[in-house]
């Protein structure tokens, strides 16, 4: 737990430098119509700041000084206003999907109450092209060959199992962790993205996992978006060799 705590310090003073940003884009754009969007940022970065700070007391830390309250400015002229109004030209207002409003609002929730952060590292994927080869060279015509998606889908499986705590969600002052390693796999499709979950991916073969994740890809189960909250989710740059 000691390790912890500094990488959430660290992480507290970068969401506050990033909020005290975003306040200083709400003061700049004023009443536009972007400020919607600014606050909405800005309830985000207090609501995970309140978490941090929270957690940092919890494992011992001091508590953070909280975010400075923003100097008043003054609005900008009516002018201005039009200007950029009139910029956007005619506006025609579409409706959402069930599926769009489903994918909205989960985003938002999760954006809203759960801090993020990224980590980025090269990983040497050759013997992973090499064993895909020899997979595609003895397959069956009508045989499904994984992809590099599921050997990261795997891999993730594999590492989750190895490091549990990652398999979890820190909820009210105490960690939950997950008995079972669930990964889902994030699947564009008609002006919508859906993430069909593979179940228990640590202990499946690759072959299983293939057709799992074309399964689902095509005909999502029923509640699956439920059970991708309770999922981890492996976001990868694309391989850089032939499918």
């Amino acid at each position: 737990m000691t390790d912890l705590l500094p990488l959430l310090q660290e992480f507290y003073r970068e969401k506050l430098t990033m909020l005290q940003q975003h306040e200083a884009g709400a003061r700049l754009v004023g009443q536009y119509d972007a400020n919607n969007t600014y606050q909405y940022v800005i309830n985000r970065d207090d609501v995970q700041l309140s978490w941090l700070s929270k957690a940092i007391v919890e494992l011992g830390g001091a508590e953070p000084a909280p975010a400075a309250e923003p100097a008043p400015t003054s609005a900008p002229s009516p002018t201005a206003t039009g200007d950029v109004a009139s910029a956007k030209g005619e506006v025609r207002v579409q409706e959402l999907t069930r599926t769009q409003q489903v994918i909205a609002r989960r985003m938002a929730e999760a954006k809203a109450t759960v801090p993020e952060f990224t980590l980025e590292a090269e990983i040497d994927m050759d013997a992973a092209v090499r064993a895909r080869a020899e997979l595609k060279a003895m397959a069956s015509q009508d045989a499904v060959v994984p992809s590099y998606n599921d050997m990261i889908v795997k891999a993730s499986a594999l590492a989750l199992r190895e490091f549990p705590r990652a398999n979890g969600a820190y909820r009210d002052g105490h960690w939950e962790l997950y008995s079972r390693v669930n990964v889902g796999v994030a699947v564009a499709g008609q002006d919508s993205l859906v993430v069909p979950v593979v179940f228990d991916a640590d202990s499946k073969a690759l072959g299983e996992i293939a057709r799992e994740t074309r399964a689902r890809s095509i005909a999502p189960a029923p509640r699956e978006s439920e059970a991708s909250c309770q999922s981890w989710t492996p976001r990868s740059r694309r391989v850089g060799c032939g499918s």
